[in-house]
């Protein structure tokens, strides 16, 4: 089971760890970030959601 769930989360966000999405109250996606990101980046990432 585990590794059905992991090849399913690695199709659908990809393999990148951690992986940080941004997601809108109606479960659409805004934006997606993974691995480990800059500061700079990851700010920039953040404020896409705002």
């Amino acid at each position: 089971m585990d590794r059905e769930n992991n090849k399913l989360l690695n199709e659908k966000y990809g393999g990148a760890l951690p992986l940080y999405v941004l997601m809108t109250p109606h479960g659409e996606e805004i934006a997606r970030i993974g691995g480990r990101p800059s500061v700079a980046e990851f700010v920039h990432f953040l404020k896409k959601g705002l």
